[in-house]
């Protein structure tokens, strides 16, 4: 694995050359994108990254994700900006499993977490998503998985 090279970032996450870069970028777009909000320069933002990152977990790449954008902003946000709360919504046809993985068990007691997904055994990655997974330690009660049924449209949002 090499940065020019491309290689294997994990469990689902091959690489080409160059793809390091565009995953650092895309992070270090969301964190810029969070300093021009508190700084006043922009009123709001909203920032349509590839690779997403919500499965990247900390020790590994998965499911082509590298970094986890949302989960490296966020503690951007709390550790360098001085926010106290921050509330993460992951809609996704898959379970956000890095981002639940980056903060249910810390003592990130400021950043809460919404992932509404679809059904987890049949969708990736597998065994994760579950509504009752809570967090745990320091994080029990700060995670909220909505897992909906294969098909569902727009009236499981009502």
């Amino acid at each position: 694995m090499s940065k020019n090279e491309g290689g294997d970032g994990g469990d689902c996450a091959p690489f080409s050359p160059g793809g390091l870069d565009i995953a650092l970028l895309a992070a270090g777009s969301a964190i810029g994108m969070v300093n021009a909000i508190l700084d006043e320069r922009i009123t709001n933002g909203y920032c349509l990254l590839r690779p997403p990152g919500h499965h990247a977990e900390r020790e590994r790449g998965r499911g082509f994700c590298l970094l986890n954008n949302i989960a490296i902003t966020a503690m951007h946000a709390i550790e360098v900006r001085g926010l106290e709360r921050i509330v993460i919504i992951d809609w996704d046809v898959h379970h956000g499993n890095g981002t639940q993985q980056a903060f249910c068990t810390s003592p990130w007691k400021s950043v809460s977490q919404l992932m509404i997904n679809k059904m987890i055994r049949i969708n990736y990655p597998l065994d994760t998503g579950f509504a009752d997974e809570l967090g745990q330690g320091l994080g029990l009660g700060f995670n909220c998985n909505i897992p909906l049924p294969p098909g569902s449209g727009d009236g499981a949002y009502r």
